[in-house]
């Protein structure tokens, strides 16, 4: 901003109103545009996680900002390859954004490794939302489709909407079996469950021994069944957390939230799909995510394997879902 020539004071207006969320970054690459309409000098960034613009001005010495609700134009881009080398850099030969690769692992992670379990020369295919605003190309939506061919079998996965969210399902995949709904209405992942991972805030190679689910601040966190609550409050690492006993003796950890529903206390009894608090970054934490775990016979195991991709409450539309793909 400095470079378009806004001062220390055009600053100081400018951020007073604060209207940058807190997880907002700008990454190397990314656009913005500057523009100049009848002497309002104006710097437009675009946020990349959600569907909005946030724009600074200045006018001679005033300054300030606002926020915009853009009017995208999406279309859907259909993209056909083969797995040459790494799954990211082959789907990164046909778009730009790293983040629709990883968004392309998400749709299988519930059942697959894919930087293991891929060959080289699997086909893969996948449907995805492209935004632009006018004439220009503004970023990549929501993956709609995702299909890979995994040791021979051809897989695949359909996103299904939700009001606050949505879940990646196939009629051919059961989940039935799974004792647990997913804890948040939105499953991306930030960090896998495994014995080995750097830690971002330490330093140094620890077991990782839950699922980070990555949702923007404020987002509701929800039990993943009914159960009691063994224990809640706050400490130095999880933050605001919440420990539930479960009815087929699991227990499940809900860990980081921003806060926690203040109607509830150690001993209740909570239902499925109860909103335990809001998603957000306390304790050891570097962005609002929620950590997620389940223990077993006293040993925390990979909670991927128990829980569904979609929670109790959006249950309707994936069996809907499911239906009509059926028809």
């Amino acid at each position: 901003m400095r470079r378009h020539k806004f001062n220390t004071n055009h600053l100081g207006q400018a951020f007073q109103s604060s209207i940058l969320p807190k997880s907002f970054a700008l990454i190397p690459g990314q656009k913005f545009f500057v523009r100049n309409e009848q002497g309002k000098y104006k710097i437009q960034f675009y946020d990349l996680n959600s569907d909005k613009k946030y724009e600074f001005w200045r006018r001679g010495s005033s300054a300030g900002s606002k926020i915009i609700n853009p009017n995208y134009r999406t279309i859907i881009q259909e993209v056909e390859g083969k797995v040459i080398g790494s799954l990211i850099t082959s789907i990164l030969k046909h778009v730009s954004d790293k983040q629709v690769a990883y968004r392309f692992m998400d749709a299988f992670s519930y059942d697959y490794n894919l930087r293991r379990q891929l060959q080289r020369g699997a086909s893969f295919k996948l449907k995805v939302e492209k935004k632009y605003e006018e004439k220009e190309f503004i970023k990549y939506g929501e993956l709609l489709y995702a299909e890979v061919d995994i040791n021979g079998k051809n897989v695949q996965r359909r996103f299904v909407e939700f009001p606050d969210g949505g879940a990646f399902v196939d009629e051919e995949w059961n989940q039935e079996n799974r004792p647990f709904y997913a804890p948040a209405s939105y499953s991306t992942f930030s960090s896998l469950f495994t014995y080995r991972r750097r830690h971002p805030i330490q330093g140094y190679v620890k077991p990782h021994l839950g699922l980070d689910y990555e949702l923007p601040e404020g987002a509701n966190i929800y039990a993943v069944s009914s159960g009691k609550i063994l224990r809640m409050g706050r400490n130095r690492a999880a933050g605001n957390y919440v420990v539930i006993r479960h009815l087929n003796g699991l227990e499940s950890y809900y860990n980081h939230l921003k806060s926690l529903d203040s109607s509830l206390k150690a001993g209740d009894f909570v239902a499925q799909g109860q909103v335990l608090g809001k998603n957000g970054c306390t304790g050891y934490c570097t962005k609002p995510h929620l950590h997620f775990a389940i223990k077993k016979a006293g040993k925390f195991v990979d909670p991927i394997k128990y829980v569904k991709s979609y929670p109790y409450h959006r249950r309707s539309y994936v069996k809907r879902e499911l239906a009509l793909n059926k028809e």
